[in-house]
């Protein structure tokens, strides 16, 4: 719907070639009434890449700092994805780094599980839930044994398909007592630990970030964190911007037929168009 200097509003009919042709001259003569210096020049588009394989439907629409208006498509923020899923892993990382710093995690552990002890016939991906399962009763252990231990998690999949898990955490614990409880809850003996530098701790999880987590299949949760960790902190929207459900070429030819007008950005910005 577009306002005209008299306030009165121009209905829009259904995204067709004929609503163009049909409302192409009210829509030109609607933004050529706005109140302003009448040699004011068209404001500028630019259509912005993400480099996103699979960029979710509708565009985003917001101011430039140099100036002018940009469009894209909302990229689709899967860890599947090569350009999104390596932005989410550098987010995690930052994350690690900044939490293994203030909660001292000097110990590195990676939990395997034992083909034996695994039920007959458990594919690769089953592994997955039954991991998470033996690694949740196995902190219920933890924490009866060595009460305030805070840990990250990372689970990923090895080059059989099997899950397992790498863990960075903040106390120690004798290796011979997390092998006999890890192999109580039905994960094996096959358990790795060792000291490392807080400082440098996000270098031991950082390989398996990149390639081993966005290997998993969609939907399952890759990093864990003891209460009150956060890892991936909340990010800002950039300020103006606007989300619209329309596909990116209606949107380019209906800022073309408007003519680039302020009439336009009003409309887009005030969330009543496009729909």
């Amino acid at each position: 719907m577009v306002v005209s200097a008299t306030g009165a509003r121009l209905a829009v009919k259904n995204p067709t070639e004929e609503t163009f042709q049909e409302q192409e001259v009210e829509l030109r003569a609607a933004s050529a009434q706005l109140p302003g210096p009448a040699a004011e020049p068209p404001l500028s588009l630019t259509v912005e890449e993400n480099n996103c394989n699979r960029p979710s439907r509708g565009v985003l629409f917001g101011p430039r700092s140099s100036g002018g208006w940009s469009v894209m498509r909302p990229p689709c923020g899967t860890w599947a994805c090569e350009s999104c899923g390596r932005k989410k892993a550098a987010r995690v990382q930052k994350g690690i780094a900044r939490v293994a710093v203030a909660e001292k995690l000097t110990r590195f552990q990676t939990y395997t599980l034992d083909p034996k002890k695994l039920p007959e016939g458990m594919t690769p991906d089953e592994t997955i839930p039954y991991i998470r399962y033996a690694w949740r009763k196995f902190q219920v252990a933890v924490r009866r044994r060595y009460p305030g231990v805070r840990s990250i998690v990372v689970l990923e999949p090895q080059e059989s398909g099997r899950a397992h898990l790498h863990v960075l955490t903040n106390k120690w614990m004798p290796h011979a007592w997390i092998q006999e409880r890890w192999e109580a809850v039905g994960g094996g003996r096959q358990v790795r630990v060792q000291r490392v530098d807080v400082h440098r701790a996000v270098r031991y999880l950082a390989p398996y970030l990149r390639k081993g987590v966005r290997a998993l299949p969609a939907g399952v949760r890759r990093f864990s964190a003891s209460v009150g960790m956060r890892l991936m902190e909340k990010q800002g929207g950039a300020s103006g911007w606007k989300y619209s459900t329309r596909e990116l070429d209606w949107f380019t030819r209906w800022w073309e037929v408007g003519g680039g007008s302020r009439a336009v950005v009003v409309e887009i910005l005030s969330g009543r168009r496009p729909p």
